[in-house]
């Protein structure tokens, strides 16, 4: 199954410039980074922050002029979240932490855990799920 495709997991986005934000979702891949490019950037900080740095906008704009990308995307109107999505996706800047995680809870307690440990910075703006280590 390509990466774009998988669900029920933990992922993990990480910008051009290092920073990261780690997440779960039930649903294809593709399909949750389009809602986290598509979303009003004050939303999210997946969106506002690629949006805001220069590093991932300078190779993004390079992306989006490019002979190839202007051939897949022939419409010259195409939303900015299906070029972004396609740009992160082309650039390896989203992995897969877990998998096979149909059970919500399960996918939620591991997003929690997964967090609390690696501490990403675009996450200290979302609530997640509260744990604690004994």
């Amino acid at each position: 199954i390509p990466l774009r495709k998988k669900s029920c997991l933990i992922y993990e986005y990480k910008c051009l410039c290092g920073i990261r934000y780690q997440g779960e979702t039930m649903r294809p891949l593709e399909k949750r980074f389009h809602e986290h490019f598509d979303t009003p950037a004050c939303s999210l900080p997946v969106r506002s922050h690629s949006l805001s740095c220069e590093k991932f906008m300078e190779e993004f704009n390079k992306f989006k002029s490019a002979p190839n990308t202007l051939t897949k995307f022939k419409r010259k109107n195409t939303a900015l979240a299906t070029l972004l999505c396609e740009f992160a996706f082309e650039n390896n800047l989203i992995s897969i932490i877990e998998t096979n995680l149909d059970n919500y809870h399960e996918r939620k307690t591991g997003e929690a855990f997964t967090i609390k440990l690696s501490d990403p910075y675009l996450n200290r703006q979302i609530k997640s799920k509260n744990v604690n280590f004994l």
